[in-house]
């Protein structure tokens, strides 16, 4: 009796395949069943005579086939899955971007001398009725710095066109001598209202306003380095400009100024003349300023600690000066905490005396303009000049 042979081709469709699934092995089965990239399987002739002694489930083959074109057609990712990839995919690269920018351009951040428009650019030096302004310049590390010396207008420069330059005023007295560090934006010409406070308070005062690199008209590139550098040339050019025997050297600084003067007064020579130090509204360290800025789960805070490279530690440097210190702190600063200036103020273990004043209503940027001001600058510069 001959058997019906099979066809030359089997197309399993979803009709045929659960009959299929539950067929038995067939013996000596003398057909190969494959798979290809359609939804339709076909069989194909091809003689197998090695499997003529085993078994060969048709089912399985087809089962197996089916399972793996199901697999190659279904999606690697859930329909509202594949929206939140995308989300947090942008979202990760966007966050990476942009700590990488704030690494690399951690400098523009800090020093910000281009801020408001037209900072870097003093044409003329600055007239004012009650201010008269001397324009100078010197050099530190092949940089050349420029920045003025402000003083009271006296009662004979009152009606002059051109006030006499206070190099060639010859004192009879020894005067006081501030030597001013701003914050980290704009220029000293911007801070002529605060010099006009501290004039009012201290007429025989002269404030030295010289920008350090980066800043104003001077030359160079801002960096913590620079900067201190900077600082010691100035405090230079102050004695051999005065004389040590003319003057009496104060060093104040707000905000970024107020780690510039306290790294200039924990690193003073021996022979040095400064008398004392005022802090207004300064950090404790770049480190603390940028998490007190951003939120903790911001990565910002653990990047500055391995990726800054300006990181002034104020609290540090505080512990090796021994001038007298006056702090003045606003309540209400909206920048710098108020525990930061506490914190520096607690580390002056080595300062021969510290003063603390705090302003109920003051800001970052107006404390010159709280009542008591004056006063508090005037009795510590008065109290601190007077001794030998």
């Amino acid at each position: 009796m001959r058997m019906r042979s099979w066809p030359r081709t089997l197309s399993v469709t979803a009709r045929t395949l659960p009959a299929l699934t539950r067929c038995p092995p067939i013996r000596y089965a003398k057909h190969a069943f494959h798979h290809d990239a359609h939804a339709t399987y076909h069989a194909s002739t091809r003689p197998l005579g090695f499997l003529q002694s085993r078994k060969l489930g048709m089912c399985s083959h087809w089962t197996t086939a089916i399972a793996w074109t199901r697999n190659k057609q279904r999606p690697c990712l859930s329909t509202w899955a594949q929206p939140l990839a995308i989300f947090a995919a942008v979202a990760l690269g966007t966050y990476a971007y942009k700590s990488l920018m704030m690494i690399l351009f951690q400098s523009k951040l800090i020093y910000m001398a281009y801020l408001p428009p037209g900072s870097r650019t003093i044409d003329k030096v600055p007239t004012s009725p009650t201010l008269r302004w001397e324009g100078v310049q010197l050099q530190s590390a092949r940089r050349r710095l420029r920045g003025f010396i402000v003083t009271a207008r006296r009662p004979i420069d009152q009606g002059l066109r051109h006030a006499t330059p206070a190099s060639t005023i010859q004192p009879t007295a020894v005067r006081p001598v501030i030597i001013y560090f701003q914050g980290n934006a704009g220029n000293m010409v911007h801070r002529a209202l605060v010099f006009e406070k501290i004039v009012a308070a201290l007429p025989t005062a002269d404030i030295v306003a010289i920008h350090t690199s980066g800043y104003g008209h001077s030359g160079g590139r801002a960096t913590e380095r620079a900067l201190q550098r900077d600082a010691h040339a100035i405090l230079d050019f102050v004695q051999c400009h005065y004389g040590e025997k003319h003057c009496h050297i104060f060093l104040y600084g707000h905000s970024l100024g107020g780690t510039i003067a306290t790294y200039l007064a924990a690193t003073l020579p021996s022979n040095t003349v400064v008398r004392g130090l005022v802090l207004e509204n300064t950090f404790t360290s770049i480190q603390a300023m940028v998490a007190a800025l951003y939120p903790k789960w911001l990565p910002y805070p653990w990047l500055a600690h391995y990726c800054l490279w300006n990181r002034w530690p104020a609290e540090a440097y505080i512990q090796r000066v021994q001038l007298p210190i006056l702090f003045l702190s606003a309540q209400k600063d909206e920048i710098v905490p108020q525990g930061m200036m506490r914190t520096l103020e607690k580390n002056a273990q080595l300062a021969a005396s510290t003063t603390w004043i705090s302003f109920p209503h003051g800001l970052h940027d107006n404390v010159y303009q709280q009542i008591g001001y004056g006063a508090a600058l005037n009795k510590f510069i008065a109290e601190f000049s007077a001794q030998p």
